[in-house]
């Protein structure tokens, strides 16, 4: 049975994708929708003895109507250095931090151009890492040119899909 889980690219998403990822056999990319503004697209939050803080991947001027494949990251700000500090600061205590903590500083330091490329890499390791084994699809593949709930069916029937995984 072919299990499918569609999703946007989002930067250090929350556990829950994670699960759901480990019940699907296709994982898709949304590499070709509008980015969100305000969103977990570039920005998440982790937990710090002082309450929540924000990790925001600054990115350049993008119009409204911008797809998320578009986003160029703003490297003239020094963003890297004080995710990875407020990672380490606030997790270093943490089961498996080791683990984990080496391959995040691996690719946040990178130079990727474009936000997907950086949040594409980050949930691949992941689920590298997690032994969520399953193939990775970008939406931009399929040759799909629906909105909205018309595009997950088109995708799901792309892929001939038999259980679609969501919420």
């Amino acid at each position: 049975m072919n299990k499918t889980l569609i999703h946007q690219p989002e930067y250090l998403p929350w556990t829950h994708l994670f699960e759901k990822a480990s019940m699907c056999d296709i994982f898709v990319f949304l590499d070709k929708v509008q980015y969100s503004r305000r969103s977990f697209q570039n920005r998440n939050k982790i937990k710090t003895n002082f309450g929540s803080k924000w990790l925001t991947v600054p990115i350049k001027y993008a119009n409204r109507e911008e797809l998320i494949s578009n986003i160029t990251i703003d490297h003239s700000k020094n963003w890297k250095n004080d995710h990875l500090q407020s990672i380490y600061k606030n997790y270093y205590k943490a089961k498996y931090f080791e683990d984990f903590y080496g391959v995040l500083n691996k690719i946040i330091s990178s130079d990727f151009d474009l936000l997907h490329d950086l949040n594409i890499s980050l949930i691949k390791k992941i689920f590298e890492l997690l032994k969520i084994n399953c193939k990775f699809v970008l939406q931009s593949e399929l040759d799909v040119c629906s909105k909205k709930s018309n595009l997950i069916l088109d995708i799901c029937k792309k892929l001939d899909t038999k259980k679609y995984i969501t919420g």
